[in-house]
Protein backbone atom coordinates (compact mmCIF):
# COMPACT_ATOMS: atom_id res chain seq x y z
CA UNK A 1 0.00 0.00 0.00
CA UNK A 2 2.90 2.35 0.67
CA UNK A 3 4.12 1.96 -2.93
CA UNK A 4 0.64 2.66 -4.27
CA UNK A 5 0.27 5.75 -2.05
CA UNK A 6 3.63 7.15 -3.21
CA UNK A 7 2.61 6.53 -6.79
CA UNK A 8 -0.51 8.64 -6.39
CA UNK A 9 1.47 11.43 -4.70
CA UNK A 10 3.99 11.42 -7.54
CA UNK A 11 1.22 11.66 -10.13
CA UNK A 12 -0.54 14.69 -8.70
CA UNK A 13 -1.30 16.93 -11.68
CA UNK A 14 0.06 14.25 -14.04
CA UNK A 15 -2.98 12.10 -14.72
CA UNK A 16 -2.08 11.69 -18.41
CA UNK A 17 0.93 9.67 -17.19
CA UNK A 18 -1.06 7.68 -14.63
CA UNK A 19 -1.61 4.63 -16.94
CA UNK A 20 2.12 4.56 -17.71
CA UNK A 21 3.09 4.49 -14.04
CA UNK A 22 0.45 1.88 -13.21
CA UNK A 23 1.72 -0.28 -16.09
CA UNK A 24 5.31 -0.18 -14.86
CA UNK A 25 4.28 -0.69 -11.23
CA UNK A 26 2.14 -3.73 -12.05
CA UNK A 27 4.73 -5.11 -14.46
CA UNK A 28 7.55 -4.89 -11.91
CA UNK A 29 5.32 -6.23 -9.13
CA UNK A 30 4.19 -9.22 -11.20
CA UNK A 31 7.69 -10.04 -12.45
CA UNK A 32 9.16 -9.83 -8.95
CA UNK A 33 6.39 -12.04 -7.56
CA UNK A 34 6.98 -14.61 -10.30
CA UNK A 35 10.73 -14.72 -9.63
CA UNK A 36 10.18 -15.14 -5.90
CA UNK A 37 7.74 -18.02 -6.44
CA UNK A 38 10.17 -19.83 -8.74
CA UNK A 39 13.02 -19.37 -6.28
CA UNK A 40 15.05 -17.45 -8.83
CA UNK A 41 15.20 -14.28 -6.77
CA UNK A 42 15.62 -13.63 -3.05
CA UNK A 43 15.29 -10.53 -0.92
CA UNK A 44 17.96 -10.12 1.72
CA UNK A 45 20.24 -7.59 3.35
CA UNK A 46 24.02 -7.92 2.87
CA UNK A 47 25.60 -10.01 5.64
CA UNK A 48 28.98 -8.31 5.50
CA UNK A 49 31.12 -5.82 3.56
CA UNK A 50 31.99 -8.46 0.96
CA UNK A 51 28.33 -9.13 0.24
CA UNK A 52 27.68 -5.42 0.11
CA UNK A 53 30.38 -4.85 -2.51
CA UNK A 54 29.16 -7.80 -4.56
CA UNK A 55 25.62 -6.42 -4.59
CA UNK A 56 26.93 -3.02 -5.68
CA UNK A 57 28.79 -4.64 -8.56
CA UNK A 58 25.65 -6.51 -9.66
CA UNK A 59 23.64 -3.30 -9.48
CA UNK A 60 26.16 -1.43 -11.61
CA UNK A 61 26.34 -4.14 -14.29
CA UNK A 62 25.10 -2.59 -17.52
CA UNK A 63 22.12 -4.40 -19.09
CA UNK A 64 22.60 -5.79 -22.56
CA UNK A 65 20.29 -6.07 -25.54
CA UNK A 66 20.58 -5.94 -29.31
CA UNK A 67 20.54 -2.13 -29.37
CA UNK A 68 23.37 -1.79 -26.86
CA UNK A 69 25.29 -4.51 -28.67
CA UNK A 70 25.08 -2.45 -31.88
CA UNK A 71 26.17 0.68 -30.03
CA UNK A 72 29.11 -1.09 -28.43
CA UNK A 73 30.18 -2.56 -31.77
CA UNK A 74 30.20 0.93 -33.32
CA UNK A 75 32.13 2.29 -30.35
CA UNK A 76 34.71 -0.50 -30.59
CA UNK A 77 35.38 0.37 -34.25
CA UNK A 78 35.26 4.13 -33.62
CA UNK A 79 32.58 4.33 -36.33
CA UNK A 80 31.24 7.69 -35.14
CA UNK A 81 34.41 8.93 -33.47
CA UNK A 82 33.45 7.22 -30.23
CA UNK A 83 30.31 9.34 -29.77
CA UNK A 84 26.75 8.29 -28.99
CA UNK A 85 24.11 10.79 -30.08
CA UNK A 86 20.43 9.82 -30.17
CA UNK A 87 17.13 11.65 -30.53
CA UNK A 88 13.50 11.40 -29.44
CA UNK A 89 11.32 12.65 -32.35
CA UNK A 90 7.64 12.88 -31.30
CA UNK A 91 4.87 14.49 -33.31
CA UNK A 92 3.08 17.09 -31.14
CA UNK A 93 -0.45 15.95 -32.05
CA UNK A 94 -1.46 14.48 -28.69
CA UNK A 95 -0.23 13.50 -25.24
CA UNK A 96 2.41 10.88 -24.48
CA UNK A 97 1.37 7.23 -24.14
CA UNK A 98 3.10 4.04 -22.98
CA UNK A 99 4.90 3.58 -26.30
CA UNK A 100 6.37 7.07 -26.03
CA UNK A 101 7.56 6.34 -22.48
CA UNK A 102 9.41 3.23 -23.66
CA UNK A 103 11.00 5.15 -26.54
CA UNK A 104 12.05 7.97 -24.21
CA UNK A 105 13.76 5.51 -21.86
CA UNK A 106 15.60 3.90 -24.77
CA UNK A 107 16.63 7.11 -26.55
CA UNK A 108 17.65 9.12 -23.51
CA UNK A 109 18.73 6.10 -21.47
CA UNK A 110 21.20 4.70 -23.99
CA UNK A 111 22.73 8.13 -24.52
CA UNK A 112 23.18 8.46 -20.76
CA UNK A 113 24.62 4.94 -20.43
CA UNK A 114 27.40 5.74 -22.88
CA UNK A 115 28.08 9.35 -21.91
CA UNK A 116 26.36 10.66 -25.03
CA UNK A 117 23.67 13.18 -25.92
CA UNK A 118 20.00 12.96 -26.87
CA UNK A 119 18.12 15.57 -28.89
CA UNK A 120 14.45 16.42 -28.53
CA UNK A 121 13.27 16.88 -32.10
CA UNK A 122 9.60 17.64 -32.77
CA UNK A 123 8.28 16.30 -36.07
CA UNK A 124 5.88 19.21 -36.54
CA UNK A 125 5.14 18.75 -40.25
CA UNK A 126 1.33 18.52 -40.08
CA UNK A 127 -0.06 21.82 -38.75
CA UNK A 128 -3.65 20.61 -39.18
CA UNK A 129 -3.33 18.11 -36.31
CA UNK A 130 -0.55 19.62 -34.18
CA UNK A 131 -0.68 22.17 -31.35
CA UNK A 132 1.96 23.86 -29.22
CA UNK A 133 0.18 22.71 -26.03
CA UNK A 134 1.10 19.12 -26.88
CA UNK A 135 4.75 20.02 -27.35
CA UNK A 136 4.81 21.79 -23.99
CA UNK A 137 3.09 18.85 -22.28
CA UNK A 138 5.61 16.44 -23.80
CA UNK A 139 8.55 18.49 -22.54
CA UNK A 140 7.08 18.61 -19.06
CA UNK A 141 6.47 14.86 -19.02
CA UNK A 142 9.95 14.00 -20.31
CA UNK A 143 11.44 16.02 -17.47
CA UNK A 144 9.10 14.27 -15.05
CA UNK A 145 10.48 10.94 -16.26
CA UNK A 146 13.94 12.19 -15.28
CA UNK A 147 15.51 13.21 -18.60
CA UNK A 148 16.81 16.51 -19.99
CA UNK A 149 17.78 17.52 -23.54
CA UNK A 150 19.46 20.74 -22.35
CA UNK A 151 19.66 23.16 -25.31
CA UNK A 152 19.12 20.51 -28.00
CA UNK A 153 15.47 21.23 -28.84
CA UNK A 154 14.66 21.19 -32.54
CA UNK A 155 11.61 21.46 -34.81
CA UNK A 156 11.37 20.00 -38.32
CA UNK A 157 9.50 23.12 -39.45
CA UNK A 158 12.61 25.20 -38.73
CA UNK A 159 14.47 23.63 -41.63
CA UNK A 160 11.85 23.08 -44.31
CA UNK A 161 14.14 24.85 -46.77
CA UNK A 162 16.94 22.36 -46.16
CA UNK A 163 14.53 19.43 -46.46
CA UNK A 164 13.32 20.81 -49.79
CA UNK A 165 16.91 20.98 -51.05
CA UNK A 166 17.46 17.36 -50.02
CA UNK A 167 14.28 16.32 -51.87
CA UNK A 168 15.45 18.05 -55.05
CA UNK A 169 18.81 16.29 -54.81
CA UNK A 170 17.14 12.90 -54.39
CA UNK A 171 14.97 13.52 -57.46
CA UNK A 172 17.98 14.59 -59.53
CA UNK A 173 19.86 11.48 -58.39
CA UNK A 174 16.94 9.28 -59.47
CA UNK A 175 16.22 8.20 -55.89
CA UNK A 176 12.83 9.91 -55.48
CA UNK A 177 9.79 10.54 -57.65
CA UNK A 178 6.29 12.04 -57.51
CA UNK A 179 3.66 9.31 -57.16
CA UNK A 180 0.00 9.90 -58.05
CA UNK A 181 -1.43 6.59 -56.85
CA UNK A 182 -4.53 6.82 -54.68
CA UNK A 183 -4.54 5.39 -51.16
CA UNK A 184 -6.50 2.36 -52.38
CA UNK A 185 -4.11 1.78 -55.29
CA UNK A 186 -1.15 1.92 -52.91
CA UNK A 187 -2.78 -0.73 -50.71
CA UNK A 188 -3.29 -2.96 -53.74
CA UNK A 189 0.36 -2.73 -54.82
CA UNK A 190 1.88 -2.94 -51.34
CA UNK A 191 2.22 -6.73 -51.27
CA UNK A 192 1.82 -9.16 -48.37
CA UNK A 193 3.96 -11.41 -46.20
CA UNK A 194 3.86 -14.06 -48.91
CA UNK A 195 3.62 -11.98 -52.10
CA UNK A 196 5.93 -9.18 -53.25
CA UNK A 197 4.60 -5.70 -53.91
CA UNK A 198 4.19 -4.23 -57.37
CA UNK A 199 6.15 -1.31 -58.74
CA UNK A 200 4.23 1.95 -59.10
CA UNK A 201 3.37 2.93 -62.65
CA UNK A 202 4.79 6.39 -61.85
CA UNK A 203 8.16 5.14 -60.66
CA UNK A 204 9.89 5.59 -64.02
CA UNK A 205 8.93 9.19 -64.66
CA UNK A 206 11.80 11.28 -65.98
CA UNK A 207 13.82 13.51 -63.66
CA UNK A 208 12.55 16.57 -65.52
CA UNK A 209 8.90 15.58 -65.10
CA UNK A 210 9.37 14.84 -61.41
CA UNK A 211 11.09 18.18 -60.81
CA UNK A 212 8.27 20.01 -62.57
CA UNK A 213 5.57 18.17 -60.60
CA UNK A 214 7.37 18.67 -57.30
CA UNK A 215 7.72 22.40 -57.89
CA UNK A 216 4.03 22.64 -58.76
CA UNK A 217 3.20 20.79 -55.54
CA UNK A 218 5.27 23.31 -53.61
CA UNK A 219 3.24 26.14 -55.15
CA UNK A 220 0.00 24.41 -54.21
CA UNK A 221 -1.11 23.79 -57.78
Amino acid sequence: MQIFFCLFKKLEGKMNLFPIAIFFWRKEKNELSSLLKRGEFTLRKPDNDSDNEKMKEEKNTRPTDFIREMVEEDLSTNKYKGKVHTRFPPEPNGYLHIGHAKAICIDFGIAADYGGLCNLRFDDTNPIKEESKYAEAMKEDIRWLGFDWEDREYYASDYYGKLYEYAIKLIKDGKAYVDDLSAEEIRQTRGTLTEPGKESSYRNRSVEENLDLFERMRKGE
